[in-house]
């Protein structure tokens, strides 16, 4: 009785330090290089099998099709987005999982259409139009040619010709960690990078305006869903609903400006025409680096529960191990 005991002491002692280990996470900037490991620890072969998927890039230099689609699976079960460059940069993404009992299809749209420059006269963080002093405004419409490079992920650069805006896209076939971050197959992780922004006045912020569309029903979540599962913390998000399936664009609520943290504030979601509208508030720097995600809540397999299973696993394994051991070397 009191080996068993002693035995679930240290298996509860092991799970809540590997969860502190999992749930912490390392902004590393461009400068640094990626730092992308495509077989985490927190998964075994059998696990991480259940996600892996078959990823296909077509990149045409001002436009890229990216195609996801399970790898072990007889059922169709399909992740596309469209990124264009060609008047503003575009996401647009569309889910189709087809099954005998089921027919999802869910499609959505993100633009990112300017960077604003204003006073916060109110101080409350982010750009109120009826409130704050517009100052400037710059509109991300003109790129150079997407690049493409595949190593551990599809990494794709998106940059304005003047590289005050830059976009570094990464798309995984498996469970990937990417500079501490969990990135599952149904994601597209995209770090943006706001550099030697052509400020007018010296304590103004920015604002970087996103329209989205989509024949789903909207909302916003203080936690995003990776947080509302447990693998990830501190990020806000909008979703786009339906009965079967919901798309998500999620944002870390910190940011770093030339080198420091910052915290970042998401406006609320407005109506603009036929889409909704968000400002995403950066403060005045120099160089500023975000981390949004754009995701895929379908049929597929759910990552928390096999995160909790594989660090449950890898725990109680551990934890027999050192126990066997501190008993074994009391028998000596």
């Amino acid at each position: 009785m009191k080996l068993t005991k002693k035995l679930l002491i240290l298996v509860l002692f092991s799970l809540i330090f590997s969860s502190i280990v999992l749930s912490t996470s390392l902004y590393v900037s461009a400068d640094d290089g990626d730092d992308i490991d495509p077989d985490p620890d927190e998964f075994d072969s059998g696990i991480k099998k259940k996600f892996e998927r078959i990823v296909s890039i077509d990149n045409d230099g001002d436009s890229v099709k990216m195609v996801s689609k399970l790898k072990y699976s007889e059922d169709k079960d399909e992740f596309s987005i469209d990124i264009t460059t060609n008047s503003q940069l575009s996401f647009k993404g569309l889910y189709k999982s087809h099954t005998e009992s089921n027919h999802i299809n869910l499609e959505f749209q993100l633009r990112f259409y300017s960077i604003i420059e204003y006073n916060d006269i109110d101080n409350n963080g982010m750009y109120d139009e009826d409130i704050d002093s517009y100052i400037s405004e710059y509109d991300i419409d003109t790129f150079s040619p997407i690049e493409y490079t595949e190593e551990d992920a599809h990494i794709l650069v998106i940059e304005t010709i003047d590289g005050v805006f830059l976009a570094r896209v990464f798309v995984v076939e498996s469970i990937t960690d990417i500079n501490g971050v969990i990135i599952t197959p149904m994601e597209v992780k995209i770090d943006f990078e706001i550099y030697n922004f052509p400020f007018i006045e010296t304590e103004s912020r920015l604002a970087l305006l996103c329209h989205f569309q989509t024949n789903a029903a909207y909302g916003w979540n203080e936690k995003s869903y990776a947080e509302r599962q447990g693998y990830e913390d501190d990020e806000t998000e909008v979703e786009m609903k339906n009965r079967d399936a919901t798309g998500y664009f999620s944002w870390a609520n910190t940011a770093i400006a030339d080198g420091q943290k910052v915290k970042v504030i998401g406006n609320p979601l407005t109506e603009s025409g036929n889409s909704k509208k968000i400002y995403l508030n950066y403060p005045h720097a120099t160089h500023i680096i975000h981390d949004p995600k754009i995701g895929i809540v379908g049929d597929s397999p759910n990552i928390a529960l096999y995160i909790l299973i594989g660090t449950l696993a890898t725990s109680a394994i551990g934890g027999v191990i050192i126990f066997a051991h501190k008993k074994y070397r009391k028998l000596k």
